[in-house]
């Protein structure tokens, strides 16, 4: 997503005012000074100093946040709920059925209830669903089959 913006020449960061520019502590500096507009592909400039290679970070968090947001908006609707497509993962190995439809029972919980690494909810090293609702989570997944 961020490459395709920066190849039409978009903030990737949208309107969004601490997205468009930052502070380096002398001046602010606006978003397209971190890339390298020369040569097709844009690419990050080398050399970046820790002020924009965080800047860069908090970009790609943003973005990551939006998609997020996009999927899960509200409880009443999420992209599953509208019919507009469905939230699935690539498992590894091969898990039975009963995990799979737990895991993405988990992965809508954590979505609807915005307990993600971008979400508003998030805290880290903090545990982000309790035992209950696991539990539930765990049995209403195992009703449905």
């Amino acid at each position: 997503m961020l490459d395709a913006l920066l190849q039409l020449g978009i903030p990737p960061g949208g309107p969004v005012h601490n997205l468009i520019r930052y502070w380096d502590a002398q001046e602010w500096l606006n978003w397209f000074t971190c890339y390298d507009w020369q040569n097709p592909p844009v690419r990050v400039r080398n050399g970046l100093r820790p002020v924009d290679q965080r800047f860069l970070a908090s970009l790609d968090d943003a973005i990551k946040g939006e998609i997020m947001y996009a999927l899960f908006p509200h409880r009443a609707r999420t992209l599953e709920g509208l019919g507009q497509g469905i939230i699935t993962y690539q498992p590894a190995g091969n898990p039975n059925q009963a995990l799979i439809e737990t895991t993405l029972a988990i992965v809508r919980q954590l979505g609807i209830r915005r307990a993600y690494r971008y979400g508003d909810y998030f805290t880290p090293g903090r545990g982000t669903l309790s035992r209950n609702t696991l539990g539930t989570t765990s049995q209403t997944s195992a009703l449905r089959r």
